[in-house]
C-alpha cells in the first residue's frame, strides 16, 4: 500500500509542478456595446484539457469624491465551457455583459465595475 501511495503523492506533486495554471489577461472594455472582452492564459506547461471558467460581474455606484463604492446596481455570474486553455497565444477569451455600465457614470466616477473569475 505504501508505493501506491508515494506514487500518487509524486503524480500530485508533478501535476502541481508542470500542470496549467489558467490565468487572466487585461480586459479590454467596450462601454458602448456594454461588454467586456476578458481573455484567459495558461502560465503552465500542458494545455488545461476541458474546463469550466466562471466569471462574476458586478457594477456599482460610487461616491465620486472618495471612489468608495456603494450599493451593487447590477450583478451575475456567467459559466461556460471551454475545450482547452492551451500554453501558447492566442488563449480563450470571454465575453462579459456590463449592462448597468454608463460612459457618464464612469467618466463621473460615480460606477465601478469589478470583475471577477472563480476556479
Amino acid at each position: 500500500m505504501l508505493p501506491k501511495v508515494a506514487a500518487d503523492t509524486a503524480k500530485e506533486t508533478l501535476w502541481a509542478i508542470e500542470g496549467a495554471n489558467i490565468t487572466t489577461k487585461k480586459p479590454t472594455f467596450d462601454i458602448v456595446a456594454h461588454r467586456v472582452l476578458l481573455p484567459f492564459g495558461n502560465g503552465g506547461h500542458t494545455t488545461s484539457g476541458p474546463a469550466t471558467i466562471t466569471v462574476h460581474e458586478a457594477t456599482f455606484s460610487a461616491d465620486p469624491q472618495t471612489g468608495a463604492r456603494k450599493a451593487a446596481i447590477e450583478a451575475h455570474w456567467e459559466t461556460g465551457p471551454v475545450d482547452s486553455i492551451p500554453t501558447t497565444e492566442p488563449n480563450n477569451s470571454r465575453i462579459i455583459a456590463i449592462p448597468a455600465v454608463t460612459i457618464d457614470g464612469l467618466i463621473k466616477g460615480t460606477q465601478i465595475v469589478t470583475i471577477g473569475r472563480r476556479d
